[in-house]
């Protein structure tokens, strides 16, 4: 698991471990402005989720991975080849969603969250009067797009993620395909 997910343990050895999780289109570079300032005083765990960033792509199953449920067990396996105990889950996005389930499954391995931009539901329902995520057509255009460059999705979204403005990253611009 720690080789297949390129887990990388940095820190203090001793010090109390905090687990990022990046969020869909993502890897764990996402990171590397954050955890660094942190390891003075924790034990930090990155990882890639699987299917994304340096992970091992060829142990990606649709089936497993259709449920971030699949991630969550991933995760919790790489707790427990760690060692860890009473870990901080700092999740973005959908790692939000995989540390909650995560912390859901094993209470006794996780002392705290932290949510980034958590989404209840990523995909709208109308019907009940719920809107926060997306509606099909945007998913479809989001995931083409991935499909089709994903360099390009990380550029665009690298400013939003930061809080910076459209931009401020470089790069050339791509059509927006998310949701204003």
């Amino acid at each position: 698991m720690l080789t297949r997910n390129k887990v990388v343990v940095s820190g203090l050895a001793s010090g109390k471990a905090l687990i990022f999780i990046h969020g869909f289109g993502c890897d764990q570079s996402m990171w590397r402005q954050v955890a660094p300032d942190l390891a003075e005083e924790f034990q930090i765990v990155t990882y890639d989720l699987t299917g994304m960033g340096q992970s091992d792509l060829s142990a990606y199953d649709p089936h497993r991975y259709a449920n971030p449920r699949g991630h969550a067990e991933d995760l919790l396996a790489i707790i427990e080849e760690l060692g860890l105990d009473e870990v901080v889950l700092v999740g973005h996005s959908i790692g939000a969603t995989i540390g909650l389930l995560a912390a859901n499954q094993a209470p006794d391995k996780v002392s705290r969250l932290v949510l980034v931009s958590p989404n209840p539901c990523f995909v709208n329902a109308p019907a009940e009067g719920y809107r926060g995520g997306f509606s099909r057509e945007e998913l479809e255009e989001l995931i083409a797009f991935l499909d089709e460059n994903h360099l390009g999705w990380a550029a665009q979204m690298a400013p939003t993620i930061a809080g910076q403005p459209a931009g401020a990253c470089g790069g050339r611009a791509y059509p927006r395909v998310l949701p204003h």
